[in-house]
């Protein structure tokens, strides 16, 4: 990923880099649920994360030894189709603006489509709608709504799951007004 790398942090990464994490995941639950955030971070109950949910992956993105950025995403189903859904992805302010976005879910889509695993990422009505030729352009084309996590537990808002192709029969297609006229 041309300057950057990704780093997985499980329980014996080095603390610092766990610490990175708590700290980043933190300031982007503040920011984005605008300090009404659901989830609670901080290195006891993340160190518990990972002990205990084998499907969910956290990790780093780097620039030289610096952390800028973290991504969680959990391992699902679609269908009889393995499934990884990106639920976050946070960037800091400095570096945004530079193509790491897009770097990150090219490396995603390459990496699972590799192993047959569909992909997806997470995002909120607020963020999607009105946006939609953003994330056309960033390669992503069909989507469907997500009601409910596995745990039966809702989101606060209306949440779409958007992929880069029509992994199954059930996701629509995104339509993107000025790809039409």
């Amino acid at each position: 990923m041309s300057e950057y790398s990704v780093k997985v942090v499980k329980q014996n990464s080095d603390r610092n880099d766990r610490r990175d994490f708590v700290k980043m995941m933190t300031v982007f639950r503040e920011k984005y649920f605008n300090k009404q955030s659901p989830f609670d971070y901080n290195l006891e109950n993340f160190s518990h994360i990972l002990d205990t949910r084998k499907d969910i992956v956290c990790g780093l993105l780097s620039k030289q030894s610096n952390n800028v950025g973290i991504f969680e995403y959990v391992y699902g189903r679609l269908g009889n189709m393995p499934l990884a859904s990106l639920g976050t992805l946070y960037i800091q302010p400095k570096h945004r603006s530079r193509g790491l976005s897009k770097e990150f879910y090219e490396l995603c889509y390459k990496t699972f489509e590799q192993q047959n695993i569909a992909f997806c990422i997470h995002i909120e009505e607020s963020k999607f709608l009105g946006n939609e030729k953003r994330f056309w352009d960033l390669g992503f084309t069909h989507y469907i709504i997500i009601n409910e996590f596995d745990s039966d537990s809702q989101y606060k808002e209306k949440t779409y799951a958007l992929f880069r192709k029509p992994y199954y029969k059930v996701l629509l297609p995104i339509q993107v007004e000025s790809l039409y006229n």
